[in-house]
C-alpha cells in the first residue's frame, strides 16, 4: 500500500456525505431488497447473541468457473488517471479505538499477528460474518478486535478464504469470511459514516455507472476517488484512493446520490510509488450470490 499526505480535499457532491460520525448504539435497518433486517442485539444490549457455530465455508469460491463474470479491461488509452476527492486519515483513530466491531475497525489475526480492517457484515439468516480480504489470513485462523479498554476480544475463525497470491497483485480472488461466533463480541453493523447504506451492487453495474468509490480502514481512515478500471479476472477493480497497509479488507462503497452501496473490500495498493494513488478492491457480488448472503445495515 502507499501513503497519501493530504489531510483533506474539496468534496465533490458525490462525496460530501462521506464524513465520519459517531457509531450509534443500535443498528439501523435499510429498506432495500439487497439488505435484511437485523435480529441481533445492538451495542450495549445485555442479552447475548447465540453462538451459531463455524461449519459454514467452502472452497467452491476457488473452484467454480461460473463464479467470476470476466469482462475485458478498459483500453489503456481510455483509462482515467487516478484521482482522490476526499482524504480523512484522521478518521483512522476512530477505527483503531472504537471498541466495537463495525465496518472499517481494526481486526487482528491471532495466528499471524497481522492487522486488517473489518469489511462488510453479512449473514445467512442464522450466522453473522465479516466479509473481508482473503490475504488477511488462512481458513481456520482466529481473529480478535480490541475493546474500549484495549483488551483483546475474540471474534471467531476465518471460515472461507480465497487468497490473492499473484506477484502482480491482481487477477486472483481475494475474499474471505470471518464468522462472528463469540456471543460476547460487541457488534454495530452500520458504517460509522453519515450516509445510509442502501444495499450492495454487483461489479457489472459499478463498471457501467463509474461512481465515486470510497473506503474506510484502520490506517488511513476514510477516502474517496474515481472509478478507474475493471480487471478481466477474478472480480477486481481499481479506483483513485488514499490507503496503506492495515486498510486491507476494509469496506469499499459506491457513493451515489448521498447513499452508500457496498461493492467490495480493499485488496491491494502500490507501496513503491507514493505518487501512485490507484488501489484495488475485490468485488463482493459473486460471493454474496454464491452463498446466498444478505447485507446487514
Amino acid at each position: 500500500m502507499r501513503f497519501f499526505s493530504r489531510l483533506a480535499a474539496t468534496l465533490a457532491a458525490a462525496t460530501s456525505a462521506f464524513v465520519l460520525t459517531a457509531c450509534s448504539g443500535s443498528s439501523s435497518t435499510v429498506a432495500s431488497i439487497s439488505t435484511t433486517t437485523l435480529n441481533l442485539p445492538a451495542v450495549g444490549d445485555t442479552d447475548p447473541r447465540q453462538d451459531s457455530g463455524t461449519d459454514q465455508g467452502s472452497e467452491e469460491v476457488l473452484d467454480s468457473n461460473s463464479l467470476w463474470d470476466n469482462t475485458t479491461e478498459i483500453p489503456q488509452a481510455e483509462r482515467p488517471d487516478p484521482r482522490v476527492d476526499l482524504a480523512q486519515p484522521e478518521a483512522a483513530e476512530y477505527f483503531m479505538t472504537a471498541g466495537v466491531l463495525t465496518p472499517g475497525v481494526a481486526i487482528y489475526n491471532a495466528d499471524s499477528s497481522g492487522r486488517c480492517s473489518a469489511g462488510h457484515f453479512v449473514g445467512d439468516g442464522e450466522r453473522l460474518f465479516i466479509l473481508t480480504a482473503g490475504h488477511c489470513g488462512d481458513k481456520g485462523d482466529t481473529f480478535f478486535y480490541k475493546d474500549r479498554a484495549g483488551d483483546n476480544v475474540k471474534i471467531g475463525e476465518m471460515v472461507l478464504e480465497a487468497r490473492n497470491t499473484n506477484t502482480d497483485r491482481i487477477n486472483s480472488a481475494d475474499i474471505a469470511l470471518i464468522e462472528v461466533s463469540n456471543p460476547a463480541a460487541q457488534v454495530s453493523t452500520s458504517p460509522a459514516l453519515n450516509a445510509p447504506l442502501a444495499g450492495w451492487m454487483p461489479l457489472e453495474e459499478v463498471a457501467l455507472t463509474k461512481p465515486t468509490i470510497c473506503r474506510a480502514g484502520s490506517t488511513r481512515g476514510v477516502s474517496c476517488g474515481n472509478f478507474i478500471d475493471r480487471h478481466e479476472d477474478q472480480g477486481l477493480f481499481t479506483f483513485g484512493n488514499d490507503s496503506a497497509p492495515g486498510d486491507s479488507g476494509g469496506p469499499v462503497y459506491a457513493s451515489i446520490d448521498g447513499e452508500l452501496w457496498a461493492v467490495g473490500v480493499l485488496s491491494f495498493g502500490n507501496d513503491q510509488d507514493p505518487s501512485d494513488v490507484e488501489v484495488g478492491a475485490m468485488e463482493i457480488g459473486n460471493t454474496m450470490k454464491q452463498f446466498d448472503l444478505k447485507l446487514y445495515a
